[in-house]
């Protein structure tokens, strides 16, 4: 089987149908989602990164597992998509972090 390639306009219409599910679906399929979106990062243009990354933020409780698999197994790269999901588990924790602290 082939690798399936996407371009820019696909990843944006990817990041619609993913936000969509997280929006409104059962938890399997958010993950589903969150797993989309995080293969989608290392061909997403920066405009497209930036809105993949607010998304991960936003429901990042659901993505948290998949995320911190996709670290440990990209731990050699020093890839784009690795530093996005490095942020989005910084930005998470802070806020997170901030808001305890806050209450």
């Amino acid at each position: 089987m082939g690798a399936i390639v996407l371009f820019t306009g696909q990843i944006a219409i990817v990041l619609h149908a993913c936000k969509i599910c997280l929006m409104c679906g059962p938890e399997l399929k958010k993950r589903e989602a969150i797993f989309c979106l995080v293969s989608s990062l290392p061909r997403a243009d920066l405009e497209l990164e930036l809105a993949i990354e607010r998304c991960l933020i936003a429901h990042f409780k659901s993505g948290e597992e998949l995320i911190n698999v996709a670290l440990r197994m990209g731990k050699s790269a020093n890839s784009r998509a690795r530093q996005v999901l490095l942020h989005v588990k910084a930005l998470y924790t802070m806020d997170g972090n901030f808001r305890r602290l806050t209450e």
